[in-house]
């Protein structure tokens, strides 16, 4: 016998229901985006990153003035050309102007995701489901990245392939292989993607076309992908840049060769093994919390156990999102593409519910920290996924009613709309949290930083005092030795410097830190060959990776102990470089040293 008290389930119901009512109606879609712009806008203004973010901005400015001192970003071509044209329509716009981009990238990749997902996914669980997708990361996001256009394009190519094979549109899937052919040059691991090729067997499987039905459409998707590397073949000759791209990809495969590359393929193999066993542990932890709230759910009617429930699911969610990391969104995303019964839904779900896997699968790999590196760009279809498999649910078709035995447990009034509601609530709470005790590699309250960086290409950035203290003591000396268009060589994990500065990189690639020892050597031996001049150098003795450090006398030795931020090897190949060109230390504070080289004494 089962009891209920009305005015629990009343309330209950009516507040779900009424906050979950305010994004079915049309306006919802329009405020939706305007709101994420608006929330990724305000928080564009703070935070200064001098790794990553040096590292692409650079790139982009570099790209048509002087691409060969930026050759190792060349496998990341495509991201370069459009950040690159953005800097040159916005040369004064500066790191923020970059973030504008990044906004424009990620708020276009959503909705190009809403436009495949919403025949299928209630407007309500969709949204909310992009919005998590969005804000996925703890600090916000990085300024316009490879990652960002790499997720874009992938979803675009993903929705003309949907479009090409429903309505056996050729068109469609001609600039489906044509996008996906463009996008390995955002960045060259997304070669995976050609596996989407897998998608026509698996559609003209359910629809019983046979083999000689898809012919003809693999070959127009064929021809799209192979065309675009012709097209990128022909710009790039256009553009002078052929050979600049051939050197970085034989310095792709020179770093991918060596043991000591974080680009290793055995080393990539084996963190994806890694990430997966920490995904296969929450995606069953999910599910048995999933399954169990399902359960407990359907069979206990008692109004304040009900919301004794919900303030589980509340508590046990905080600790989910807290401690899984991007692991366990991945879980979630997994549960998305696997968890609809076949036989119930529509097959062009199951041709979504493909392409989705293949995306947040395959995506990640050639990415040195794997999906915690690119991961968040990876769940566009996946994770919007998991609330369809909460609206199936909520329908009654679970792979649950297919289990004779749990058929009393009435499996049918599971709602969806308490789980989706609990963690929106969730995600945001710790997401805002999260977003004002921090921007990316600048840890700290958004609320200490409110000072300026001196240079004309960080208007309107800010950060803490430490950070900005540091930065702009050196960045007030350097004129003295470099002007605008000058090669520096900047040692080793501070490409924002050649940004801040108009410098051009000495060693092909603005973060030296990324070569193992091999290329190290190669390249910089190989800009003493080519350049006219030996550079200034400015060598850092403090880290910057995820946060400043405090300044370490040994970061320059070339005995201390091996770690992930530091090598002996190249660290005595720069004391060998400067020794053997006689160069001096002419200025020097507890975080940098410059040393300048005969000719400029």
């Amino acid at each position: 016998m089962h009891f209920k008290i009305d005015i629990f389930d009343q309330l209950n119901g009516g507040i779900v229901t009424s906050f979950l009512d305010q994004f079915q109606n049309k306006k919802a879609v329009g405020f939706t985006f305007l709101g994420v712009i608006l929330i990724q806008l305000v928080l564009a203004f703070q935070g200064l990153d001098v790794c990553d973010d040096g590292f692409a901005a650079t790139f982009y400015q570099q790209f048509f003035n002087d691409a060969d001192s930026v050759e190792y970003n060349f496998v990341y071509w495509l991201s370069g050309l459009v950040g690159g044209i953005w800097y040159e329509l916005f040369p004064g716009g500066g790191i923020l102007w970059l973030r504008i981009l990044a906004i424009l990238v990620n708020t276009t990749t959503m909705y190009l995701a809403y436009q495949l997902l919403k025949p299928f996914i209630r407007q309500d669980f969709l949204l909310l489901g992009l919005i998590m997708t969005l804000f996925i990361n703890d600090f916000g996001y990085l300024l316009f990245y490879n990652n960002h256009i790499t997720a874009c394009l992938a979803v675009l190519s993903m929705l003309l392939m949907h479009r090409g094979l429903v309505q056996n549109n050729l068109k469609y899937l001609f600039l489906s292989g044509l996008v996906i052919g463009l996008n390995v040059f955002s960045r060259l691991p997304n070669l995976s993607q050609f596996a989407l090729i897998l998608v026509f067997p698996m559609w003209y499987g359910l629809k019983d076309g046979g083999f000689k039905a898809m012919i003809r459409p693999i070959s127009t998707f064929k021809f799209g992908f192979f065309g675009a590397f012709g097209l990128v073949a022909l710009l790039l000759l256009l553009l002078g840049q052929l050979d600049i791209m051939k050197r970085a990809i034989i310095s792709l495969f020179d770093i991918g060769s060596t043991d000591q590359s974080s680009h290793n393929v055995i080393d990539l193999l084996r963190i994806y093994v890694r990430n997966y066993l920490k995904i296969g542990v929450w995606a069953l932890l999910a599910s048995m919390g999933i399954v169990g709230a399902f359960l407990l759910r359907s069979r206990f009617k008692l109004g304040w156990l009900k919301w004794l429930g919900l303030g589980l699911v509340l508590i046990l969610s905080l600790l989910w999102f807290k401690i899984s990391y991007i692991h366990g969104f991945y879980a979630l995303g997994y549960i998305g593409v696997f968890g609809i019964r076949w036989s119930a839904a529509h097959k062009e779900i199951h041709l979504i519910c493909f392409m989705g896997f293949l995306m947040q699968f395959l995506l990640p790999f050639g990415s040195g920290g794997g999906i915690t590196s690119i991961g968040y760009a990876s769940l566009w279809l996946s994770l919007p996924l998991f609330f369809y498999v909460l609206q199936r649910w909520s329908q009654g078709d679970s792979v649950l009613n297919q289990i004779p035995r749990l058929e009393f447990y009435e499996l049918k009034s599971f709602n969806g709309q308490h789980f989706v509601l609990m963690f929106f609530i969730t995600f945001m709470m710790l997401k805002l949290y999260s977003w004002s005790q921090q921007a990316y590699f600048d840890s700290g309250s958004r609320l200490d930083k409110t000072y300026s960086i001196k240079s004309p290409f960080a208007k309107a950035i800010y950060t803490t005092k430490e950070r900005a203290d540091i930065l702009n003591e050196v960045l007030e000396v350097l004129p003295n030795y470099v002007q605008s268009a000058d090669y520096l060589l900047v040692y080793d994990k501070s490409p924002m410097i050649h940004f801040l500065t108009d410098t051009k990189p000495y060693m092909y690639n603005s973060w030296p830190w990324i070569y193992d020892s091999l290329s190290f050597k190669k390249k910089l031996f190989s800009a003493q060959k080519n350049r006219d001049e030996l550079p200034v150098i400015l060598m850092q003795k403090f880290e910057t990776i995820v946060k400043f450090s405090e300044p370490r006398p040994d970061y320059l030795s070339s005995t201390s102990e091996n770690s992930y931020y530091h090598n002996n090897n190249i660290a005595a190949i720069m004391e060998d470089f400067l020794n053997k060109n006689n160069y001096s230390l002419s200025w020097s504070n507890n975080y940098f040293d410059i040393y300048i080289p005969p000719s400029s004494n």
